[in-house]
């Protein structure tokens, strides 16, 4: 009954950290993205090399120089070296979520491999999502000028949802009157 947006030009400092599932983190969970660089801007990266893992760690940094680690990609150190696990974490090192991945196969001939079995797991709310992909393909209408990655227009929000949520700004921009669940 509630639509949530908001926009990838806000800091994740300035986002809901109760949003149900973040979009932003799913598709790196998933591990539908490229993996970060450090050449990226983004925060620190380091690595450590285990055994079977090479486990790159994200780190921002406090005013005072105290780091803080907020994401993890655990990759196999076996060939075709791909992403196992992602995990981000909060300002005190506790997991908010993590995702496991496997069963890696590729896109048709030559296209690139992606895992068919998911699990992603947010600890603090003993939720997660489990699921098995049967098949992956690529879609060339699917850009991001797709209907499907559009805001819909305001009437039909006010159509479809009870409420509706501006996660950036802390705002309900609609709810039923009596409603104050949000407040």
């Amino acid at each position: 009954d509630t639509f949530r947006f908001g926009r990838y030009a806000t800091p994740d400092t300035e986002r809901a950290q109760d949003l149900p599932i973040r979009p932003d983190w799913m598709i790196e969970a998933l591990g539908l993205s490229l993996v970060p660089t450090d050449e990226d801007d983004r925060p620190e990266m380091i690595q450590i090399i285990e055994p079977d893992h090479q486990e790159l760690l994200f780190i921002t940094y406090d005013p005072e120089g105290r780091g803080t680690v907020l994401k993890e990609y655990w990759l196999s150190r076996y060939g075709p070296r791909l992403i196992e696990r992602v995990v981000y974490r909060d300002e005190m090192g506790a997991e908010l979520m993590h995702s496991q991945l496997s069963d890696y196969r590729r896109i048709g001939a030559t296209g690139p491999l992606l895992p068919r079995r998911i699990r992603v797991d947010w600890p603090a709310k003993g939720s997660w999502l489990e699921f098995q992909v049967s098949r992956w393909q690529e879609r060339e209408e699917l850009t991001t000028g797709h209907p499907a990655f559009k805001m819909p227009p305001a009437e039909e929000l006010r159509a479809r949802y009870r409420r509706v949520v501006d996660i950036d700004r802390g705002q309900v921009l609609g709810q039923e009157k009596g409603d104050k669940s949000d407040h």
